[in-house]
């Protein structure tokens, strides 16, 4: 069978000149399912599509996908759907990613992971809480490696571009025993040694924001009789990152230009290490099937950063707490010293060989358990001349340090059904029943708390297909962002602990399917309860410290279409548009919202067009457009704190031989847009201290593939 796009995503023009489109099968309810029979939105891109757009991480898979967008800052990936926000500084994505069946939320612990032999990328829009859990309120992203076969197939790759950019890949997939025991191998190596400057002392150091990742997966699958297939997984990746991508100053005053000579006194670096492995077990009755999913994943993440990114810089303040100090001396660091933990069990049951059934179902148990030491969360701060009691005597410097452990558990039933009376009517009844337990040890001012929530999480759809090609959908689901303990705060403070964030979820969609057209247009709204967002706090001896709250009500609703069109045999066209307006619906002066305020971070539309040419001879290319509405970047809806919308464009263009050779040329951002792609403000007595960060700037070069 072959996977095959939906909506925005084209077939191959390169492997073939027209191709029918029989199935489209995805695993949206954790079982195999025709897309026709799915009463939700998805987009699916399969990995003709993926080697076309050069997806070579998580954060590019999402930028065709309408209201979903992906922020890159400092080794950390930030995505924001439907105006549902990552949890910041809980470092907690609310679109949870999964590859290969190992879950993933952390926005630093290789989210943003190297994809290298994927068969497909299934993103599920919308809340996914009853089947996937407490992170996945704004949505699921499960990328797939292909599957072998008794025959050895692969590729081998290689890019170079402007400022040392280099891109090495290669996987191999085949049989060791025909029939019976296949193995995957693939990895990745990229680098580049940035467009920033650091003009410090005079050393003049062109590789300030270097970057070095790898990523190497292995898979190992038996089938030692038709009915019972074992695979085990492992995979490790690496990434090393310097200074942001960026520089110091207010929004409206900064440039790319201006950024990219620094001069900064600290050397800044964020290093992750992450080691995943996944032991499946499926065997297969006669009408169903169970399955095992045992997943390990052990995150190291050590960062150091100049606290101002500037130096030779002594900025006097009022500050709250300890009256008039200097702000940002030279040797201050913002530091992070973690190890993440994390253990997953699942046990399912599912349906199958049923066609003469109504009935298609699943129901599993869940459990996952996840330690996060936080050995160092602070840094040097300077305190000149300042007596702080217990301290003896002044001091010029000394160094902050938060730590703890925080400890959850999670336990989970769930279960959904899929009831057909007719052949073009299917309803969807789902579920989850979960309890979540969290508990943090501070190791320095606080007593230990442990808090937990139960909660039942509905889900129920409907679809109906008008004919072979057409149908419609509707959907009810409720959202669900667990709760929990801040790094930062004070005792006796309500701050120590944070509430759930919910949502009920309600979406109507219209899909078409065709030869040469496949199309669809998706309403949704939705209402929030206990909204996560980050209010600023004073600990002594630093400045400000963010931490999360609650923020009351908020609403989001809008439209999104994708779209896809065969122009001629070899020409073919691609869109999508996202509309959203996402605001909060309460005042709270502590997050400084006001009722109508946006919700920060959330553009208020994006959009993609994309047209691709093959000529029969080998010749082919492809053309990229992309474009972003305005973002706020903070609660209060500042003017002056806003990106406004932007354009960028990409190109490929290259010639591919009968063996399977493929040579190409590309620029990716070719006017070298510089709209930031984050802005940090800190408190406005130190507002030319904000952060204001950019993307990369345009960047071409060169690559060759080699597929057997």
């Amino acid at each position: 069978m072959r996977y095959l796009p939906l909506s925005m995503i084209l077939t191959s023009y390169i492997l073939a000149n027209h191709i029918t489109l029989d199935d489209i099968t995805v695993t949206a309810s954790k079982m195999e399912e025709d897309i026709k029979n799915v009463p939700q939105s998805i987009t699916v891109l399969d990995d003709i599509y993926i080697e076309e757009r050069r997806i070579h991480r998580v954060s590019q898979a999402v930028r065709d996908v309408p209201n979903m967008h992906a922020i890159n800052s400092i080794a950390k990936t930030m995505v924001n759907f439907r105006g549902i926000n990552m949890s910041k500084f809980t470092d907690i994505n609310t679109v949870t990613l999964y590859i290969d069946g190992v879950p993933q939320s952390d926005i630093q612990a290789n989210y943003n992971a190297f994809l290298g032999d994927v068969e497909r990328i299934e993103i599920l829009r919308g809340p996914q809480s009853s089947l996937y859990g407490m992170d996945s309120i704004g949505g699921v992203i499960n990328v797939k490696t292909k599957a072998p076969s008794n025959e050895w197939h692969g590729q081998v790759g290689q890019e170079l571009g402007n400022n040392r950019y280099s891109q090495t890949s290669l996987s191999a997939r085949g049989a060791l025993i025909d029939d019976k025991l296949f193995l995957n191998l693939s990895g990745v190596y990229d680098r580049d040694d940035g467009w920033i400057t650091n003009h410090y002392n005079g050393q003049n150091d062109k590789k300030a924001n270097f970057g070095k990742h790898y990523r190497f997966n292995t898979i190992l699958t038996a089938k030692p009789t038709d009915k019972f297939t074992a695979s085990l997984s492992f995979s490790a990746d690496k990434s090393k990152d310097g200074f942001f991508k960026g520089g110091v100053g207010r929004l409206k005053e900064m440039s790319p230009k201006k950024a990219k000579h620094a001069n900064y006194d600290v050397p800044s670096q964020a290093k992750v290490e992450t080691k995943s492995s996944a032991l499946n077990l499926e065997y297969e009755f006669d009408a169903m099937k169970l399955t095992s999913l045992t997943t390990y994943k052990r995150s190291s993440i050590q960062n150091i950063h100049d606290l101002d990114f500037l130096s030779g810089n002594k900025v006097s303040i009022n500050h709250p707490v300890l009256g008039k100090r200097l702000m940002f001396a030279d040797g201050e660091t913002r530091e992070r010293d973690f190890n993440l933990q994390t253990w997953t069990q699942e046990v399912r049951l599912n349906s199958i060989n049923n066609k003469d059934s109504m009935f298609d179902w699943v129901a599993g148990l869940y459990y996952d358990n996840t330690k996060q030491d936080r050995r160092k969360f602070g840094g040097v701060r300077a305190m000149p001349n300042q007596k702080i009691a217990p301290f003896p005597s002044k001091f010029d410097y000394f160094y902050l340090n938060e730590p703890s452990i925080g400890k959850t558990n999670t336990i989970a039933a769930f279960g959904q059904l899929n009831i057909t009376p007719m052949d073009n009517l299917t309803f969807n009844i789902g579920g989850r029943l979960q309890r979540y337990e969290a508990k943090t040890d501070y190791k320095n001012r606080l007593p230990d708390r442990e808090d937990s929530w139960n909660k039942f999480l509905p889900k129920l759809g409907v679809i109906y297909n008008i004919n072979d090609d057409l149908s419609v959908f509707a959907n009810y689901s409720m959202g669900y962002l667990a709760g929990g303990h801040n790094y930062f705060a004070k005792a006796g403070d309500k701050i120590v602990t944070f509430e759930p964030q919910t949502s009920d979820n309600y979406e109507i969609g219209l899909r078409y399917i065709g030869s040469d057209l496949k199309a669809s247009v998706t309403a949704f709204y939705m209402d929030i309860d206990d909204i996560h967002t980050f209010d600023n706090i004073q600990v002594i001896g630093s400045q400000d410290i963010r931490v999360v709250s609650n923020a009351g009500k908020a609403r989001s609703y809008g439209l999104e279409v994708e779209a896809s069109y065969a122009l001629t045999n070899n020409l073919y066209l691609n869109g999508s548009f996202g509309y959203v307006n996402a605001e909060y619906r309460q005042d709270n002066k502590a997050e400084n919202v006001k009722k109508g305020n946006k919700i920060s971070y959330t553009p208020n539309w994006n959009a993609s067009l994309g047209l691709s040419y093959a000529h029969p001879t080998g010749l082919y290319g492809r053309v990229d457009l992309n474009a972003l509405g305005d973002i706020y970047w903070d609660n209060s809806n500042d003017d002056e704190k806003k990106t406004s919308s932007y354009l960028t464009a990409d190109v490929r263009l290259g010639y591919m031989f009968d063996n399977g050779l493929d040579i190409y040329g590309f620029v990716t951002n070719i006017t070298d847009k510089d709209a930031p792609t984050l802005y940090m403000p800190y408190a406005d007595v130190i507002g030319d201290y904000s952060l204001v960060e950019y993307g990369n700037t345009r960047r071409f070069g060169v690559g060759f593939s080699y597929t057997f």
